[in-house]
Formats: structure tokens, sequence, C-alpha cells
């Protein structure tokens, strides 16, 4: 007999449907916050999602599988973050990502290149017969990239580094007023943050 697989057609992350329900989530999601979110971590702590879950069993959906269920879960996460992201950098990354920083850091400066494009065509498309993105003037584009002075400065003095640190936690069950145990994970964690970043 083969391995009876307790994730079943609808078992979450195990279920390769999830693939694209999760696809059409993040379209929705990048439609409506596009425009003002500009940093995306499609799915936080595979780890915990898959590994814990299926380990253990404590977390949804509830069961213990961790011969098959937490590889299915696995493959899923990857090729829904893919799939997320594909939609991202093909619909939304011309019109949002780079509309602010490519002024200030590009060499160039003013609009993304594809930006202007695309807003070219969907302008003429609703009838306009100028682009609805204003262009900068050659006086304006040197204004915003003051900006790109300072961030090359800053560079120079400190080197190529880019980091982000979306969280960093530790979990207790107990209500430790004191809460040493916490205050020596982030402290520890910290020192060795800044000693990335000492020269």
């Amino acid at each position: 007999m083969g391995p009876i697989f307790a994730c079943g057609p609808h078992g979450g992350w195990t279920n390769s449907l999830i693939v694209d329900w999760f696809a059409s989530y993040a379209r929705v999601v990048f439609s409506l916050y596009a425009d003002r979110v500009k940093t995306w971590i499609t799915i936080n702590e595979p780890n915990i999602l898959c590994d814990l879950t299926y380990t253990t069993g404590i977390l949804a959906p509830g069961f213990e599988d961790s011969k098959f269920a937490l590889f299915l879960c696995s493959k899923n996460v990857m090729i829904a973050h893919a799939k997320a992201w594909r939609i991202y950098d093909e619909q939304f990354k011309p019109l949002y990502h780079g509309r602010f920083s490519h002024p200030i850091y590009s060499k160039q400066g003013g609009w993304p290149p594809t930006m202007v494009k695309l807003m070219r065509e969907v302008s003429s498309k609703e009838g306009y017969e100028v682009s609805r993105l204003p262009e900068f003037t050659k006086e304006e584009i040197e204004l915003v990239r003051g900006l790109r002075e300072q961030m090359a400065w800053l560079k120079e003095q400190y080197g190529n580094i880019e980091m982000l640190i979306t969280e960093c936690g530790y979990s207790t069950a107990g209500r430790d007023l004191k809460d040493g145990n916490r205050i020596n994970f982030i402290k520890d964690h910290l020192e060795q943050v800044s000693s990335l970043l000492s020269p």
C-alpha cells in the first residue's frame, strides 16, 4: 500500500492549488498597496510554516506528517513565492518600484524609462495627447539628485552594504516582567549587527 497523504485535497500549504490562490491574493494586495509599500516579503518564516507545522502538528492545519507534508509545503511555498514575485515584477514594478528611487539614485535622474514608456502608452489608450506622468526639467533632475551625492558619501564612508532586518523575536510562554532572556537575546543580536557594520 502506498503512502496515505493526510494532507489530502484541502490541506493548506500541502495543497498545490494554494500556489494559484496565493498568487491571486498577492495580485489583490499589490493592486491595493503597491503605490505605498516599497518592500515586500511574500512568505514570512517558511521554515516555521512548513517544518514546525508538520513535524509537531501543533500549528494549523493541526496534524503531523514530517515524511510527506513538510516537503509538499516547502515546494508549494517556493512556487507561490516565485509566482507572487513575477506578478509584482511584471505588472507592478514598472509602475511603482523605482518611482521614488530612480530620480534620486540613478546617474541620469528623472523617471525610470520603463515607467515613462508604460505611462505614455496608458495615457494614449485613455485618450490623452500627452502622458499623465509629468516630466522633470533639467534643473529639477539636478535638485532631486542632491540627495544622491549624500548617498554616494555614505557609500564611500561605510561601503556597499545593504541590510533589511524585518523581525527578530524571542517567544516565551511566561510573564516575566523583568524579561531578562528576551533582553539578552536582543542585545546579543544587536551586538552582531553592530560588529558587521563596524570597519
